[in-house]
């Protein structure tokens, strides 16, 4: 049985889903599960991939970050590969994820397009307690520091 199906048939994540319903909402944490693509439709019955990513924020709360928007999968996949890795994030990975601008739509009657940004650290580094933290002597670069 794939994880896809396991995903189903636990009746998908026991966590809730997190809303990015304003600019500024953001969600940051470790990892705990990354499901394999889930392909369904959306709302217009048009072919959609989901991934489902669990984490587990410093509060102590669990979330669901549903992975389906085009600009927030590019925001982590520039993240992961800003940390040298390549592909999806990795449980025990940190993840941070914020919306922080809003594109207007080009088509009347349409909700503005939201913009995300993302910060990742691999699960080999992410034991340090700041996740913002870095090994290496470089600067930041100026959207990590204002991610979350």
């Amino acid at each position: 049985m794939s994880s896809t199906d396991a995903f189903f048939n636990s009746g998908g994540s026991g966590y809730p889903p997190f809303k990015f319903e304003h600019i500024g909402d953001a969600i940051a944490g470790t990892i705990t599960r990354v499901s394999d693509p889930i392909e369904g439709t959306d709302l217009n019955g048009n072919p959609q991939t989901s991934i489902a990513i669990e984490i587990h924020t410093d509060d102590g709360a669990d979330w669901t970050l549903w992975v389906q928007k085009p600009r927030m999968i590019v925001a982590i996949a520039d993240a992961v590969r800003a940390a040298g890795g390549a592909g999806t994030p990795q449980v025990g990975g940190r993840l941070g994820v914020r919306h922080h601008a809003e594109k207007p739509s080009t088509k009347p009657g349409f909700n503005a397009q939201k913009l995300y940004e993302a910060q990742y650290q691999p699960p080999a580094s992410a034991a340090s307690s700041d996740f913002f933290a870095r090994t290496d002597a470089a600067p930041a670069p100026p959207a990590a520091e204002a991610l979350i």
